[in-house]
């Protein structure tokens, strides 16, 4: 909040001057003709609203389920007024300050100058230290001032320091498996479309216990149904939030060994793989230590192949970060957006940058847009000393931490599992059996995670279901200084992050022929990513884009056991306590929610065709209850002629569909066989699946001994609703 400036009642306060790391030593002022850009954010003009109607669009249960935004509409219905955009800017200039061009969503304004213009503009010095691992960084060694008629418009000036860059969250294993026979057989189900490595690539992996290969990870969270459906992204464009250059030459290595030559070429240039330059062109990739980047982009385009991959680039300023998120949401191109980077909460600038930095998230929920951060390595201890070494305090990562982003944190894959086999005519569906995975905790290291020392639990995680604990024992409002309720709790979700049982990448610090593994959670968040991209792109979810993530992830684990157990593979052994610190910061994984491993990790599809992926997609475009239509939904037979005998069988397959032709879950289906001779009927019906899946299908078996033909009708029990169609099945000589 402003505050009036004593002796100066033309000007207030805004903020207020960073704390300084301990043992910070200082050196005298910022040479006064240094360059230095700043952003001053804007409040929106009704933030309740904005809110309000970010949560609305996100969650099931509302009549404005996914009605996002029209491109362009932000700035206009919640945006700072252009009224106050135009005073805002001419008083910065007034001020001497160059002021950029101000996006169309209204929220922030680039400005730029000299360190003594910038001094003499915010009445305030700019303070050189250095600090104890001999870094040079310098603060404001006051709060800045502004005019007093710009004081309740602007919610924070970012850039007056450059204490807390942002950090990439991926780790080289701490040790490495001796490299299998080249042509090692990928222990994947390989499906057509999907990644394919070459054998470079598969050098070094082991489809026990790690590291692997994108094919490997691909068939253990179950995208490789998606791919066998058709699905690899097309139409689809992810946003990948870099603050380093990527090795373009690595990307092409990469995607030429998992798509082939040409595929692979033309997937590393334009159209497919976009740099958007943000405040200003980078220089050419460290090949040795820009691995964060080369990372990102090359797992998201062997996991969304036909996506387009905009990548976002921008130095890792105090800025930064921030004018990167400013430019995706307003461009509103890319319907997903992930992040790798991260700050330790307590550390990211402030309650007021934070705030600013939410309103940028709310922009994308309200807009459609899904946004995956990476938890962070540290554990529960998130914050760290200027030489890297977590600090002694437990605390969390943003954006990971932010309530309208979804924080992912880390697991060990210690298994891939295998996938299920759908019913045939010959083969009854088999189960499949899931992933072993613990908590990632190794070496040091381990997936972010705890409560939010800056932000109150969102109704997404507070009125979740009892039967996922997401309120534990230890759940607080102390940290937050919630009056009533309690903390957010991060990740939301997990995937892989073991640097020991991680991914392989072609980067040149791998030395060799390139090929190595690396762990952390920037390995999970870009894999999430791909799962909503490829969830995006399939034509069950009606191409609407499935936007802020979190409320339908509550909503659809909160289904019950049995729907919780068809989309989240439940992590339920381990903590992220590292060892150094005092037990009681130590969170274990359980039952459930944990803030550890979040809900789980992802199974995007299973044989039962009810994965987190149909979930998502069936859930109602609009709030409210979904209805059976008589005449959309269907009933089929899988075999129409089958032997008369009780070992012979074929299977009815109900499936219900509201009148739009959207699947439905959760009902109850009754089937009935009749026949029309007056011979009594044998028909035997068994239930395989008597509750609709997230695709809206029921199933059952049916066999008859007598020579005849059986028509079979269907009843939806819950709703009281006759289904018009019906299926015939003849029972023949043996």
């Amino acid at each position: 909040m402003a505050r009036s400036h004593a002796g100066a009642a033309r000007f207030v306060l805004v903020g207020s001057a960073p704390q300084l790391p301990p043992a910070a030593v200082r050196l005298g002022r910022l040479p006064v003709s240094r360059p230095i850009s700043l952003d001053v954010a804007l409040r929106p003009r009704d933030p309740a609203g904005l809110a309000s109607f970010a949560s609305a669009v996100a969650t099931p249960a509302s009549a404005e389920f996914r009605r996002y935004l029209r491109p362009g509409a932000f700035g206009t219905r919640f945006g700072a007024t252009a009224a106050t955009v135009r005073s805002a800017v001419a008083s910065l200039q007034a001020l001497g300050l160059h002021v950029g061009a101000v996006r169309g969503n209204h929220l922030l304004i680039e400005v730029s100058s000299t360190v003594s213009v910038v001094e003499r503009a915010f009445a305030t010095t700019l303070e050189q230290y250095r600090l104890v691992s001999g870094e040079v960084v310098y603060a404001n060694a006051t709060a800045p001032r502004v005019p007093a008629g710009l004081g309740d418009e602007i919610q924070v000036i970012a850039g007056l320091n450059d204490l807390s860059p942002a950090r990439p969250t991926v780790l080289i294993p701490a040790r490495r498996r001796l490299p299998v026979p080249t042509g090692r057989k990928s222990g994947a189900t390989v499906v057509p479309g999907g990644p394919q490595p070459c054998a470079a690539a598969s050098n070094g992996t082991s489809s026990s216990g790690g590291p692997y290969s994108a094919d490997e990870v691909a068939s253990a969270y179950g995208l490789s149904g998606l791919y066998a459906a058709g699905d690899l992204g097309a139409g689809q464009t992810v946003a990948v939030v870099e603050l380093e250059p990527f090795d373009a030459a690595n990307v092409r290595t990469y995607d030429e060994c998992y798509f082939g030559a040409a595929q692979g070429a033309a997937m590393a240039e334009p159209p497919h793989l976009n740099v958007i330059d943000v405040d200003g062109k980078l220089p050419g990739a460290n090949s040795n230590e820009d691995v964060e980047s080369t990372l990102d982009v090359e797992e998201i385009s062997g996991f969304v192949p036909a996506a387009t991959i905009d990548v976002y680039e921008s130095p890792n300023t105090t800025t930064g970060p921030m004018d990167v998120y400013n430019a995706i949401v307003s461009q509103d191109r890319a319907k997903v957006i992930s992040s790798s980077w991260g700050t330790c909460e307590v550390q990211a600038g402030g309650s007021a940058l934070l705030a600013a930095e939410a309103n940028l998230f709310e922009e994308a929920a309200a807009q459609g847009q899904t946004v995956v951060a990476a938890s962070g390595d540290d554990g529960s201890s998130d914050c760290t000393d200027p030489s890297g070494y977590p600090l002694a305090n437990t605390a969390v990562d943003d954006p990971a931490s932010q309530p309208y982003v979804t924080g992912v944190g880390g697991s060990a894959l210690e298994s891939l599992g295998a996938p299920g086999v759908a019913a045939t005519a010959a083969v009854p569906p088999t189960a499949a059996v899931p992933p072993k995975e613990t908590v990632w905790n190794s070496d040091g290291a381990a997936g972010g995670g705890g409560i939010s020392s800056v932000w109150a639990m969102p109704g997404y995680q507070l009125h979740s279901q009892p039967a996922l604990r997401v309120v534990k024992p230890y759940s607080s409002r102390i940290p937050c200084g919630e009056p009533a309720g309690f903390c957010r709790e991060v990740p939301d979700v997990s995937a892989n992050a073991d640097p020991n049982t991680g991914l392989m990448i072609n980067w040149s610090g791998a030395g060799g022929d390139g090929w190595g593994a690396l762990g952390g959670t920037s390995i999970a968040s870009p894999l999430w990513a791909a799962l909503v991209a490829l969830a995006d792109a399939l034509p069950a979810c009606g191409g609407r884009p499935i936007g802020f993530l979190n409320p339908s992830l509550y909503w659809i684990a909160g289904l019950g056991p049995a729907v919780y157990a068809s989309a989240f593979n439940d992590v339920r052994r381990g903590n992220n306590h590292l060892p150094q610190f005092p037990k009681w910061w130590q969170y274990g994984a359980s039952v459930g929610f944990d803030p550890v491993t979040g809900l789980g990790t992802p199974i995007a599809t299973n044989a039962a065709g009810d994965g987190l992926v149909a979930q998502l997609c069936a859930l109602p475009e609009s709030g409210g209850a979904l209805y059976a239509s008589p005449t959309r939904s269907s009933i089929t037979a899988v075999l129409a002629r089958v032997k008369a005998k009780r070992s012979a069988s074929s299977w009815i397959k109900v499936t219900l569909r509201t009148a739009l032709g959207l699947p439905i879950r959760a009902k109850r289906v009754i089937l009935v066989g009749t026949v029309t001779s007056p011979i009594k009927a044998k028909t035997r019906i068994e239930p395989v699946f008597v509750t609709t899946n997230a695709k809206g299908v029921a199933v059952f078996q049916v066999s008859d001994t007598l020579v005849q033909k059986v028509t079979y009708s269907a009843t939806d029990l819950t709703d009281g609703v006759v289904l018009k169609g019906s299926a015939t099945v003849s029972y023949v000589k043996s």
